[in-house]
């Protein structure tokens, strides 16, 4: 009878615990859902997408930039493994940019600061839409 009650609390502890992270990471989950939604209604092929990483690169106020790596097929057929930053402001997509190898590595090392975000070229352009 203990071992069945022993098996009893730790489901529950392990039920409690996975319902704990859904509800700390949905707010992460909402913004990936966001940027993949918007990448796939510019690629060639939507449904080869496959996501390999996503991050909050930076958040700040009206500001958002997401970094994302995902596999694609090109529209020759072949696979390509492609890394963006992905811009939005005041909630709203306003582009992306593409990522070679030394600027991801940049990217994971060094912390993006407010005036290096603003001043990006694609929040420019968000300005005057």
């Amino acid at each position: 009878m203990k071992k069945f009650a022993i098996i009893i609390l730790l489901i529950l502890a392990c039920s409690n615990e996975s319902s704990a992270k859904k509800q700390t990471s949905s707010g992460a989950n909402s913004s990936q859902s966001k940027v993949i939604k918007e990448l796939k209604t510019q690629m060639h092929d939507p449904s080869s997408f496959e996501l390999v990483e996503f991050d909050t690169y930076f958040s700040q106020g009206i500001y958002e930039v997401y970094y994302i790596r995902f596999r694609a097929n090109n529209p020759f057929g072949g696979k390509m493994l492609q890394d963006y930053l992905v811009f939005y402001y005041q909630g709203t997509f306003c582009g992306v940019e593409v990522l070679g190898p030394d600027m991801v590595q940049a990217i994971k090392q060094y912390p993006a600061s407010s005036s290096d975000i603003i001043e990006s070229f694609e929040f420019r352009d968000c300005y005057y839409q």
